[in-house]
């Protein structure tokens, strides 16, 4: 991309926001409603990768944040999902990775304001001063992130639902429920949408079946 084409952009798409891709540039996402358990969290990463690079930490809806990463191979997405005090099931942190995108400047359409940072400004910061990190890494941070949630805030972490494998030997309609009540919850609703769907069609649902059912369910969702 040319500094021209970006240029153009700004006058094409100015009142548009801005995101980039998350394969080299991983984005923990911290969407927990509890103040204290969400700096709990951010105080993990500091403590883990404060002093090997910049921690950048962008707000929308505070106090829910994301913090930038770098990852010299792109690996896959994971999260850890959790069932809050009060009981809400949709609160959740995850690492955008591969394939994934963020926004990182303009408006949060849900408080309508900017969105804001504390400490460096993704913007201004070079890429290889951010801390790096690689799917091990994102396995063990998201088990102590989970581990600080329930033992000291009254979370519980929810069972997520493990990717199948080559080797799996279980029929795949056994997968279909999980979806379903992932759905119905309000969790990671592209990711098992699409799923669900590629289920359907496997099984020689008609599109236009599989699109009814799937609008029935997510008339449901919380």
């Amino acid at each position: 991309t040319s500094a021209g084409d970006i240029e153009v952009w700004s006058k094409l798409y100015g009142d548009t926001n801005t995101g980039i891709l998350c394969a080299t540039v991983p984005c923990l996402d911290i969407d927990i409603e509890d103040s204290d358990a969400a700096d709990a969290v951010e105080a993990v990463v500091r403590e883990k990768f404060e002093e090997r690079g910049a921690i950048c930490v962008r707000f929308g809806r505070s106090p829910r944040r994301a913090i930038f990463f770098k990852a010299a191979t792109p690996f896959k997405h994971a999260e850890r999902k959790f069932v809050a005090p009060n009981g809400d099931t949709k609160q959740k942190v995850e690492m955008l990775a591969d394939g994934r995108q963020v926004i990182v400047h303009g408006i949060h359409d849900g408080i309508g304001k900017p969105y804001s940072w504390f400490g460096p400004a993704l913007c201004d910061t070079p890429r290889d001063d951010l801390p790096e990190i690689d799917q091990e890494g994102t396995e063990a941070l998201l088990d102590e992130v989970a581990r600080v949630l329930v033992e000291d805030h009254g979370y519980q972490q929810a069972s997520s639902r493990k990717l199948r494998n080559d080797h799996d030997t279980e029929p795949a309609s056994t997968d279909w429920g999980a979806p379903q009540r992932d759905i119905l919850a309000g969790h990671s609703l592209h990711d098992n949408l699409r799923d669900l769907s590629c289920k359907m069609v496997f099984a020689g649902m008609q599109s236009g079946a599989v699109v009814n059912f799937l609008r029935a369910l997510m008339e449901q969702s919380a």
